[in-house]
This record gives C-alpha cells, structure tokens and sequence, in this order.
C-alpha cells in the first residue's frame, strides 16, 4: 500500500491496516504524538480502529523533550 507520510510516498506492507500499527513498525512511540489522516486529527483512543487505505495522507508529529 502507498501512503504519503509528511509528504513523502512511503509503501507500506498491507498487512499494515490501523495507525498503532504503522506507528509500532515504524518505530514511532505512541506517546507523545500527534496524527492527522487526511487532515483530520486522529486521537489515540480511534488510532486502532481508524483503518488507512491506499493514497492515504498522514501527517505524524513526535514531540521532542529535553533542553
């Protein structure tokens, strides 16, 4: 599956259906970051049942801590 992820084309396995997903094999922590899918946010509670398709936009934001 092809997902444009902060505007970069990425092929992801298909295997690959939910955000949590994407983000555990990506190795993004959960914690502390923001995810838009096709421009709207999605909270953590709906990361698992929010299922990405084919063309899907995301824009993943980490926060970064430390001084």
């Amino acid at each position: 599956m092809e997902l444009i992820i902060n505007s970069e084309s990425q092929i992801i396995p298909d295997d690959i259906r939910t955000i949590n997903q994407l983000l555990d094999f990506k190795n993004i922590s959960r914690k502390g970051t923001a995810v838009a899918l096709n421009n709207n946010i999605v909270t953590s509670d709906n990361r698992d049942s929010e299922i990405l398709n084919d063309g899907d936009t995301l824009l993943i934001i980490s926060a970064a801590f430390g001084g």
